[in-house]
């Protein structure tokens, strides 16, 4: 293979791979997952989906927060929680967005970030 032909394939190579990476991005920017949570948009409510990744016998605490963009161009700041154990390690929570304190009201939920995922024992 010549030098050219060498430099075309790579360039065709690099162009699939940053084409499917942009297609990826499009595909998922309204859900958000980072550690064991994933949340998604779900009109005027949120919902999440956690997955333990700490193995232990004892509770754990994963918590959690999210920046919600909604339709209106308002934006919420959500912390959340929730007790996990070894013997249910998934569960869904959906968090009503009409419970959220914010400058303005979140008509639907467009995007949501998930960021600040922590596990840590229950101590009771």
């Amino acid at each position: 293979m010549s030098g050219k032909t060498q430099r075309a394939a790579l360039s065709a190579g690099a162009l699939a791979v940053i084409i499917a990476a942009a297609v990826a991005v499009t595909l998922l920017k309204d859900r958000c997952s980072s550690g064991g949570v994933e949340c998604r948009p779900a009109g005027t409510s949120v919902q999440c989906r956690i997955s333990l990744m700490t193995a232990s016998d004892k509770p754990i605490r994963v918590c959690w927060e999210m920046k919600v963009t909604c339709r209106n161009g308002s934006s919420l700041n959500v912390p959340r929680c929730a007790v996990m154990r070894r013997s249910a390690p998934e569960k869904t929570v959906t968090v009503p967005l009409v419970t959220v304190p914010g400058p303005a009201p979140c008509d639907e939920a467009r995007a949501v970030d998930v960021t600040n995922v922590t596990e840590k024992p229950l101590t009771l």
